[in-house]
C-alpha cells in the first residue's frame, strides 16, 4: 500500500513539472512569453517547480 501511494505522489509531481514545459512551449509559439502576463505565469510555474525539490529530497 505504501509503495502505491509513493508512486502516485511521484507521478503527480512529474505531471505537475511537465506542465511548465508545455506552457512554455505554447507561450513561445504564440509570442506571449515576452508579455507581462507571460512572464508572471512563467515565474509562478518556475516557483512551483522549485518548491517541489525539497519534497523529492525528503522521499
Amino acid at each position: 500500500m505504501v509503495l502505491r501511494k509513493k508512486s502516485a505522489i511521484i507521478i503527480g509531481y512529474a505531471l505537475a513539472l511537465s506542465s511548465t514545459a508545455i506552457v512554455l512551449k505554447i507561450f513561445n509559439d504564440r509570442g506571449m512569453i515576452h508579455t507581462v502576463y507571460g512572464r508572471k505565469a512563467l515565474g509562478i510555474l518556475l516557483f512551483q517547480d522549485i518548491a517541489v525539490i525539497p519534497i523529492f529530497i525528503d522521499d
